[in-house]
């Protein structure tokens, strides 16, 4: 996934969120796609603890897991403001 991301970054928070979203019912082929997506996407570690955040809590509603993790993954990152990119 790092190689697929274009970016140079750890991998720990998106490897956390997959093993939690995991346990929590998503089937594992659902929730590394979702991941896959979401760090393809740019998402930024904030969007990935939010993504984990609002799967955790669909499931806790009753939504089966493997459809709160695609549609929030479908969802995808937030568009950056101008003011909060990075200078590069």
């Amino acid at each position: 996934m790092k190689k697929q991301s274009g970016l140079r970054r750890s991998l720990t928070l998106p490897f956390t969120v997959l093993a939690d979203i995991v346990s929590r019912g998503v089937p594992v082929e659902t929730a590394a796609n979702a991941i896959r997506s979401l760090m393809g996407a740019g998402a930024k570690d904030a969007d990935i603890n939010k993504f984990q955040r609002n799967v955790r809590v669909d499931i806790e509603q009753g939504a089966p897991p493997a459809a709160a993790a695609e549609t929030r993954a479908k969802a995808g990152v937030p568009a950056t403001k101008p003011e909060e990119q990075d200078d590069k």
